[in-house]
């Protein structure tokens, strides 16, 4: 399968949006882009964030408009659960 628009990819690996925490470039690659994941095992009384993550590297054309795609989704539409309600995320909140 091919992406058929500038700043789309397909991408043979799954992860919940609701565990997405960053969006980042890659350092010393034009066209790569590294989603920063939650572990699944996270609760909301962890506070070391950086040894529960994990990394999905993902190099694609247009890495900047890819990005651009992924962040104005989860800051407009994505939803999560606290505490088995579904809140709105705000803009402010989402690091992506």
């Amino acid at each position: 399968m091919v992406a058929t628009r500038e700043g789309f990819a397909f991408v043979e690996e799954w992860r919940p949006l609701t565990f997405l925490i960053k969006v980042a470039e890659r350092d010393g690659l034009d066209n790569g882009l590294v989603f920063h994941f939650k572990d699944r095992a996270v609760t909301p009384s962890s506070t070391d964030n950086a040894q529960s993550s994990n990394r999905l590297i993902v190099i694609v054309e247009g890495a900047q408009a890819c990005a651009k795609v992924v962040k104005d989704y989860y800051a407009k539409t994505l939803n999560h659960y606290i505490n088995g309600e579904v809140v709105q995320r705000k803009k402010r909140d989402c690091h992506a």
